[in-house]
């Protein structure tokens, strides 16, 4: 058994479970604020990855994040990332035409102010390289590694999970019909889950970066490049 990291010498603020579980619902309040608020998809992104994910973890971890290569095992990973992109585009392509509308997913990047020419390299940039990073360093580094001090593994992976999950309903369903964002709500739980296995199994949030920026986040980029180019 890989034992749990020792997040104690980086002096963090105390996390007591209602303080993690606010941590945990946060997001939705920092996405909200910029979607409905103030209608801009830089600021709905700023607001989520600094405030959302940063702070806390500066806050509650204060330490460099474990990345080790002493567990890595890079065909595991490959593994990881194959089955990643395999469901998403096997996903995408046998349910597009019944779960995803494209004018919803256009109109909401417009009103957004998202414009294809001007962000999309930026964001590509954005969503394969920092999202994956950031990400990881709250939902697996800081909750998901609360959360097994204060429940049984297999509970604390399931429900960081499926908070992780949960606050991208707000994002989806803006872009899917009701059931398309359940549907590809739960995808993200099942991603949130395999993204906790290599953390678990790794003892590292090198693996689960390079598995969610490669294997769900580089194919989500590719997705909507081809959505917006029709």
């Amino acid at each position: 058994m890989i034992p749990r990291l020792n997040i104690k010498n980086g002096a963090p603020l105390p996390l007591s479970l209602p303080v993690l579980f606010l941590l945990m619902v946060l997001p939705w309040g920092w996405i909200a604020l910029g979607m409905w608020g103030f209608k801009n998809i830089t600021l709905t992104v700023s607001f989520y990855m600094v405030f959302g994910c940063l702070v806390p973890y500066v806050l509650f971890v204060g330490k460099k994040p474990r990345v080790s290569k002493e567990y890595f095992r890079l065909p595991l990973v490959l593994g990881g990332v194959l089955f990643g992109m395999g469901t998403m585009f096997i996903g995408w392509a046998l349910l597009r035409d019944t779960i995803f509308i494209p004018g919803h997913f256009i109109t909401t990047l417009k009103s957004l102010g998202f414009h294809k020419g001007q962000h999309f390299l930026l964001f590509a940039f954005y969503f394969v390289l920092i999202n994956p990073v950031l990400e990881e360093l709250f939902w697996r580094g800081l909750i998901y590694h609360r959360c097994r001090d204060w429940m049984p593994e297999q509970t604390a992976m399931l429900v960081s999970s499926i908070v992780f999950g949960s606050y991208h309903w707000l994002i989806l369903q803006t872009s899917f019909t009701p059931l398309g964002a359940i549907l590809a709500t739960v995808s993200v739980i099942v991603g949130g889950v395999v993204f906790s296995f290599f953390y678990r199994k790794t003892n590292s949030l090198l693996a689960p970066i390079l598995v969610h920026g490669l294997g769900y986040d580089l194919p989500i980029i590719i997705l909507a490049y081809l959505q917006l180019s029709r």
